[in-house]
């Protein structure tokens, strides 16, 4: 069993909140508040600008991303706060649980993804107007996707999360607008980074760092889906598929 005390979320750290619903589970992020002996409080989270009626007695589990990994707990909401910003009491766990990460086919792919960071007053106050940066897929899965970033935005660490938009170039051209959040960021240095037009995606010198801390570096950075649709991961699931038998037929790759 793990630590509570070593592997508890801490003060203003984003989490998200897992919801048990008829057919599915909603995800939804929100930030811890306050840590006692008895409970932990976060705030409310908000969804297309309205609070979430959650009520106490429902069950939620709160996940989170630390430099160790991803974790996770189910605990059970006591007490919900009114007030400009409502608060949820949730009692504190017994256990912690080191999350397993599934393992999603990802292929290379190459198009332009627009990211945004989702800061704290998001979470407070609803999203707003999000400031939008460039950055290039590198490759991509159904569970998430690793990209270069094109406007390097300093700050960016282990756990943060963003907004993603993106199409994948395909006949139908979707859209997609996805939570997601950072799970691993490469440090190219100063030097060229590889050719974006080369298959082989590890190859280069690179160290693997928590956070962006020099616009003039090269980095990318791996992202998890959060709380995405069965619908988007068929969708980004099949161009995968897809995309692998192209590149088998160019004889890009082997079988």
């Amino acid at each position: 069993m793990l630590s509570l005390e070593r592997y508890l979320p801490i003060l203003d750290q984003k989490v998200e909140l897992q919801v048990p619903e008829l057919h599915e589970t909603r995800v939804y992020l929100t930030k811890v508040e306050d840590i006692s002996e008895d409970f932990i409080t976060v705030i409310c989270p908000i969804s297309s600008g309205e609070v979430v009626p959650l009520r106490a007695g429902q069950r939620v589990t709160v996940t989170y991303v630390t430099g160790e990994g991803l974790f996770s707990f189910d605990t059970g909401i006591l007490e919900r706060f009114a007030g400009q910003v409502p608060r949820l009491k949730l009692a504190r766990p017994d256990e912690i649980v080191r999350a397993q990460r599934r393992h999603h086919k990802r292929i290379e792919a190459r198009f332009p993804v627009r990211y945004a960071l989702i800061e704290s007053d998001a979470i407070e106050m609803g999203p707003g107007t999000l400031d939008f940066k460039q950055a290039e897929c590198v490759d991509i899965s159904s569970g998430g996707m690793r990209v270069r970033l094109v406007d390097v935005v300093v700050g960016i660490r282990l756990g943060t999360y963003v907004q993603l938009r993106f199409s994948i170039p395909t006949e139908d051209r979707r859209d997609f607008d996805l939570m997601a959040q950072v799970v691993r960021i490469e440090d190219f240095g100063r030097a060229k980074a590889p050719a974006l037009d080369a298959i082989d995606t590890e190859s280069g010198p690179r160290d693997s760092v928590e956070e962006v801390a020099d616009p003039k570096r090269n980095y990318r950075v791996a992202f998890r889906f959060v709380g995405i649709s069965l619908s988007d991961q068929d969708s980004i699931m099949k161009f995968v598929f897809d995309r692998e038998r192209e590149l088998i037929e160019r004889g890009v790759i082997g079988r």
